[in-house]
């Protein structure tokens, strides 16, 4: 296992380790991943965006307590300004990404 992390994807053979990269993998695999280079970069970076929201998120915090009121104010005050960000960038679209899913 690399870097002793998980999860991990074994594609022939060889390991393949970080979620956002097998998700970007098996996003291009499947056709997920947008139809032209300029599509992948956006759904990179809506992927990213989400990501560093996430990581805001105290997932290693012990003190239940502390965890809890920090969850509370990071989904209280930051969450809706992400999702404001996101309907702002569908727009009138369907799609935040292309014609279709992704």
């Amino acid at each position: 296992i690399p870097f002793g992390k998980l999860p991990v994807l074994e594609v022939d053979g060889v390991t393949v380790h970080q979620s956002l990269a097998i998700a970007r993998y098996l996003a291009k695999e499947s056709g997920l991943a947008g139809q032209t280079p300029v599509e992948q970069a956006l759904a990179d970076a809506i992927v990213d965006t989400i990501d560093d929201f996430i990581t805001q998120l105290p997932w290693a915090e012990k003190n239940q307590d502390v965890r809890k009121q920090a969850f509370d104010d990071i989904l209280t005050n930051k969450a809706p300004e992400l999702l404001k960000d996101l309907d702002t960038f569908l727009g009138d679209k369907n799609w935040l990404v292309g014609k279709s899913v992704s």
